[in-house]
Formats: structure tokens, C-alpha cells, sequence
């Protein structure tokens, strides 16, 4: 299994990407080594190797994404001290167990120039991250890793966290942002996705309907893939939760839905071949069976009543996403041609049909009374 364990890192240059913005955090300098890493898609990393040897991570935060730095350091800060806690108490290696991140000159997690937003995080050795194609045993760890993160922070009060991407799960503005566009086809491409429009279209209460039940507000992670959880490079076993920009109050639901809509499709988020799109249903067993365990002391009946439905949200959601995008001439999402959102669409049509045909069989796995002993 360890060939599907990979730690990427991309080049190897002299200078980290800011070094004034180095220099305002209490590391060893001169550097003895910096490689680019490249298993992140948003900000920008650098692998930092100190003058005394400890290594670090060097990251410039993408503002254009996180508006709310300031509120996005001041969320992790809270939460990682929380679950350092919680680790210590269960005898789990604190420093292991969550991300640590170093204060900057200023006495806060994140140093800001004219050059952007920074922070410095300590390197937690002898880890990797899945980073190739999921398993029913990744899949498994990632559920059995996000539930218990999900639990770690069930006492913490999500009123204390801000929102760092507001209105993020919005299923009801993202469905009154889709109609507008379709009404007003900004980039004339609406006659060639009608069929995706009207299916879509017909489907709005099917789309609406978690946000009309009342739900506890948790503190979610909101970006639950499996390469988001660093595993122990000799045991595999999982560690802790990294990538923690999208931490925010949200819903138990949506962390259960969103890693099995990205990762129990038979087919690529952007697979041209959308036909073969559907659940691969062991996949979405195997993550049921590791997450469920975690929360199943703290999760409540209405939210086992909506694991379901959140998954079927969470697809649909990211469908009409996908399609508003397209219509709106790629506006958001990174393209590599001109169908491409078009074909993300309909992927995720692909595994909203097949999800609503096997709703029963995804309802029975949900509600398997061995995974809440």
C-alpha cells in the first residue's frame, strides 16, 4: 500500500518566496534548503529547510480566495489549540495531532506586506498525504480522520469561528445565483446546455430541502478530500487534518458529503467520458464506515436523518456551481477548454442521478446500527 502514499515536491530553489517575510518568524536563518511543493492548488508552499536543521512550512496565502486572513488565522488558531488539548488528554502526541503554527514578529499567526499574506508552520516529520486515487482503505482513514476532527471540536462553540468563505454551502443563494445567469446568458451558451439547465432546474426542491431543516451548527472543515489528512510514513495510520483555510461553522453533513462526492465517483471530476459517471457504492461504504464510528457519540438523530440528503445537496450543489460557471463564460473555475465546466456539470449530473436511484441503499449504509456502537 505504500506506493499509493506520495509526498510531492516540485523543483528545488535557493530563495523561499519572500525572504523579509521570512525573517519576521523565529527560524534559523540562513536557510539551508527550499523546495516547492506542489500538492496544493491555492496557496503557494515551500518546504523550508532551517539553519539548525528544523524544517518548516512556508506558505503565501491566496487572498484573492481568502479575503478574511486575519479571521481565517484566528479560526485555526483556535481550533488546532483546541485539538492539541483534546490530544493530550487522550494520549495522542499533541504536536502530531494537528498543525502548529509559529508567531510571527507582530504576535500573530500571520505577517502581511505589500507582497501578500504569510504564515510558517512546523513540518511534521516522518508523514506523507494521499495524494493518488482514493481506496476503500484511504477513504476509510480520511472518514475515520474527519469524524474524529468532528469530534475533537463537538464542545468547541462554532458562534466563536468566523466565516471564511461566506455563504459557502448557500444552497438557496447558489440556486437564485444559477437562475439569474441562465436568465440572463451572459456568454450565449445556454442552448447548448439546455438539457442540463432543465434537469437541473427540475430539481430545485430536491436541492433546497436541507436548508429548510434545523441542524447543529458545528465546526466544520468544508474541504474533507483524502489528501487533506497526513498519515504516519511507517504505520499509515492517520494523523491529523491539515489544510485548514475552510474550517468554519457549517454542518456535520456536508464534511460526510463532500469527500464521497469527490471521491465515490466511478469517474474524474472532469472526465469527458460523463456517461459513465454514477456512485461506486463500496467507496461511499468505505467512508461511511470509518467517519460514522468517529461521531457516532455526538451525532444527533436529525443529523443521521440527513447524511443522505447532505451527500445528494452537496452533488447538486456543486453541480449548478459547475454549470452557473459555464454559462457565465468561466468565470471562476480554471479552464483548459471551453466545454470543460460543462463536462464537470455533467459528471456531477451523472452521480446525482445515480444517487437518487439508490437513495434506499445509500440510507440503509447511513443507518447500519453497527457503525453507532
Amino acid at each position: 500500500m505504500l506506493e499509493h502514499f506520495i509526498f510531492k515536491l516540485r523543483g528545488s530553489n535557493n530563495l523561499p518566496m519572500d525572504e523579509k517575510a521570512l525573517t519576521q518568524f523565529p527560524i534559523a536563518l540562513p536557510l539551508k534548503e527550499v523546495k516547492a511543493l506542489t500538492n496544493g492548488i491555492i496557496n503557494t508552499t515551500d518546504l523550508i529547510t532551517a539553519a539548525d536543521g528544523q524544517k518548516y512550512i512556508f506558505q503565501k496565502i491566496n487572498t484573492n480566495i481568502f479575503k478574511n486572513t486575519e479571521g481565517m488565522m484566528k479560526n485555526i488558531d483556535i481550533v488546532t489549540t483546541h485539538i492539541r488539548e483534546k490530544a493530550a488528554k487522550s494520549g495522542r502526541d499533541p504536536e502530531r495531532a494537528t498543525l502548529h503554527f509559529l508567531p510571527a514578529s507582530n504576535n500573530t499567526l500571520l505577517y502581511k506586506n505589500e507582497n501578500g499574506a504569510y504564515r510558517v508552520s512546523k513540518y511534521i516529520a516522518n508523514t506523507v498525504s494521499f495524494e493518488g486515487k482514493a481506496t476503500e482503505k484511504s477513504l476509510e482513514m480520511a472518514g475515520r480522520s474527519f469524524g474524529t476532527f468532528i469530534k475533537d471540536l463537538s464542545d468547541l462553540d462554532a458562534s466563536l469561528l468566523s466565516e471564511t468563505l461566506p455563504n459557502f454551502h448557500n444552497t438557496p443563494m447558489r440556486i437564485a445565483h444559477f437562475l439569474e445567469t441562465v436568465k440572463s446568458n451572459p456568454a450565449n451558451r445556454l442552448d447548448s446546455a439546455r438539457e442540463d439547465v432543465d434537469y437541473l432546474i427540475s430539481l430545485i426542491d430536491e436541492g433546497s430541502k436541507l436548508s429548510k431543516i434545523k441542524l447543529p451548527l458545528r465546526v466544520t472543515h468544508n474541504d474533507t478530500k483524502t489528501s487533506n489528512v497526513l498519515v504516519d510514513k511507517t504505520t499509515l495510520e492517520p494523523l491529523a487534518v491539515i489544510d485548514l483555510d475552510t474550517v468554519m461553522p457549517g454542518l456535520l453533513c456536508h464534511d460526510f458529503a463532500d469527500s464521497i462526492r469527490y471521491s465515490a465517483n466511478y469517474v474524474a471530476e472532469d472526465e469527458k467520458e460523463y456517461y459513465r459517471a454514477g456512485l461506486d457504492i463500496d467507496m461511499y461504504k468505505a467512508y461511511a464506515k470509518g467517519f460514522i464510528p468517529a461521531v457516532s457519540s455526538i451525532i444527533t438523530k436529525e443529523e443521521i436523518d440527513t447524511l443522505v440528503q447532505g451527500v445528494i445537496t452537496i452533488v447538486y450543489e456543486q453541480a449548478i456551481r459547475f454549470l452557473d460557471d459555464y454559462l457565465a463564460g468561466d468565470v471562476y473555475y480554471h479552464t483548459q477548454y471551453s466545454e470543460h465546466n460543462l463536462v464537470r456539470t455533467r459528471t456531477q449530473i451523472g452521480l446525482l442521478r445515480d444517487m437518487l436511484k439508490r437513495r434506499n441503499e445509500m440510507e440503509a449504509i447511513a443507518r447500519d446500527p453497527s457503525l453507532y456502537k
